[in-house]
Parts: C-alpha cells; structure tokens; sequence
C-alpha cells in the first residue's frame, strides 16, 4: 500500500467521523447540563421553599454605585414590584463596594428620587444587607446608611454563597 492511500484512508475515515461524532457530542454535553438538574429535583428538608422547579426568594447583588443612578433606580424599583406581588416570600439587597451608596445619607450625589425609592423598598419589606469591606471601601460607616441595613456582613463572598444554599434567585447589578 503506497503512502499516498494511506493518506487517502485516513482522511476517509477520519474524515467522515466527525459527520457522526459531532451530532453525539453535542447530545453529551446537553446531558451533562441537564442530568444534574434532574437528579437534584426539589430537596426535601431543603432551608429555602421552591415553588414548582423554581425558588421563591431573590436576592440582588448590587455592585454599582452612584455612578449608575439609574441602575440603582432600576434594583430599587425591581426589588420593591417583587416583594410587593406576593409571588415571593423575601426579597433582599446585598450591597458590596460601591453598592454600599444606595444607603448612604450624607452623600450629595444621591438623588432624592433614589433615597425616597430605597426607603420605600424597606417599607414594603426589601431586606438590606451590607458588607462591612464595601464600607470600609467608599469610607462610610453604619451610621451614615438610611435606611438602616439589616445586617452588616464581614464576607460578602461567604454571605452569597449563604443565599444561593438557601436556595436565593441571585440577579447581579
């Protein structure tokens, strides 16, 4: 057999494989994304409730500051629409860098409309949590937040991850 048939035959074969090969990888990797879930399914003794296949808490994690006042405006809106349908059992704000300004009170850059929206989402039951590394950041302490946090974190990365176990919907601003 020459060395030019050779060639021939290995490009046939290996040529032809990946006709068939593609289409089956693409059917693995879909079942590499879906076989957790449906093994997962609802957990029973599970902290956070799930209504149908989906969780019934939401929590936004707010990084943006006063730099985007109209994303703040946004999360504000959002969170108070969301824990004001009743649809949801909690809905909270966790605050980290220079998301930690939504609260800040004795910052002239907050508009009034944002100041009067975050008090309005703690009226109507939005919890605010706040990291205390995101104070230190924009040099802010406790008592220059309105309204007052919920609770101040000392691990933002620690408290996220405390939400999502409890089974928390995580939206990122």
């Amino acid at each position: 057999m020459s060395s030019k048939s050779i060639r021939h035959e290995f490009k046939r074969i290996h040529g032809t494989a990946w006709v068939w090969a593609l289409p089956l990888m693409a059917v693995f990797c879909l079942l590499m994304v879906i076989s957790p879930m449906v093994e997962a399914g609802p957990q029973s003794g599970s902290v956070g409730a799930i209504v149908g296949d989906r969780p019934d808490k939401v929590a936004f994690f707010l990084t943006t500051g006063l730099e985007d006042v109209h994303a703040l405006d946004t999360l504000l809106r959002y969170a108070v629409s969301a824990k004001e349908s009743g649809q949801l059992s909690e809905v909270a704000v966790l605050a980290d860098s220079r998301g930690v300004e939504i609260l800040c009170t004795n910052s002239k850059a907050r508009p009034a409309q944002t100041a009067a929206l975050a008090k309005q989402a703690k009226a109507a039951g939005v919890r605010f949590l706040v990291t205390a590394p995101g104070l230190e950041q924009v040099n802010l302490a406790a008592a220059d937040l309105d309204p007052r946090p919920d609770e101040i974190v000392a691990d933002g990365g620690i408290r996220l991850s405390g939400l999502i176990s409890q089974n928390y919907r995580i939206i990122h601003f």
